[in-house]
């Protein structure tokens, strides 16, 4: 990014540019979220996503992202050393780069992520993380050699806190109760009992 002054926005959309056409990885997503450093608030202002599998994206006001993608990890972890005087809050500093691989339980479909988290230079006290994500197909892992190398995790992650079913011992990032998760569950056993309930009229 020094090499040629670039943001790392211009560097993740220029990936999205590039990739798909030199190596033929067409399902892919681009997200952006901010973060005001020490909020527990995140802001998702920018998507992109060319795969069919839904990647976070403008859920309900009062859903939670989830917080095991990598780029709200490191705008947490950013925030904190921030407010521990650890790391400066300065467009100077140079970024957080991660990279994971993101399981979307719902979907069974992974994705090779790869992050960078920013303080914002015309936005005080803002930091920018943004992610780009290419869908782990057969083809993805002919292209990209290093996807299995160990020292990147592969973690499990979902849409938002209250549409994910992992328990508490499986997920320590959970910051809201999987709401929209047990409605669903419960409307699925209340149909499944309606449907037995009409079979045995039927067969009476």
């Amino acid at each position: 990014m020094g090499r040629y002054n670039a943001t790392p926005e211009m560097l993740q959309y220029r990936l999205t540019e590039l990739v798909p056409e030199h190596f033929g990885l067409e399902d892919f997503f681009f997200l952006r979220f901010y973060n005001e450093a020490g909020s527990s608030d995140f802001e998702l202002n920018k998507v992109l996503n060319m795969s069919d599998v839904p990647v976070p994206h403008g859920v309900g006001l009062n859903e939670h992202y989830c917080h095991r993608w990598p780029a709200i990890k490191q705008l947490k972890e950013l925030g904190r050393k921030q407010e521990e005087g650890t790391l400066s809050t300065a467009p100077s500093e140079p970024p957080q780069i991660r990279a994971q691989r993101s399981y979307f339980l719902d979907e069974e479909a992974e994705y090779f992520v790869l992050s960078i988290a920013r303080p914002l230079a015309l936005q005080p006290g803002t930091n920018s993380g943004v992610s780009v994500g290419f869908l782990m197909n057969d083809t993805f892992r002919k292209r990209v050699r290093c996807w299995q190398d160990e020292s990147i995790p592969q973690v499990e992650v979902n849409l938002t806190c209250e549409r994910c079913p992992l328990p508490h011992e499986r997920c320590t990032d959970r910051v809201a109760p999987p709401t929209i998760h047990q409605a669903e569950q419960d409307q699925a056993r209340t149909e499944r009992a309606v449907d037995e309930l009409l079979t045995s009229i039927r067969d009476a």
